[in-house]
């Protein structure tokens, strides 16, 4: 059963590879640019693009035990 899961699995992967619909699992959304490719989105260019918020705030999530 396990053996015909991974085949189903594979099939599935090498079609949605062809069909172009794979995003990269480390990559940023498409609103953003990242020229040096570090992960970090770049300052935008035009300063009307740029915003000054009053507050940042940071959150995480604990990691799930597999």
């Amino acid at each position: 059963m396990v053996r015909h899961f991974c085949r189903w699995l594979a099939a599935i992967v090498v079609a949605l590879g062809a069909s172009g619909q794979v995003t990269p699992l480390h990559a940023l959304d498409s609103r953003y640019k990242d020229a040096d490719g570090d992960l970090v989105a770049d300052v935008p260019a035009d300063p009307k693009d740029q915003i000054d918020p009053a507050v940042l705030l940071f959150a995480t999530r604990p990691r799930s035990r597999l």
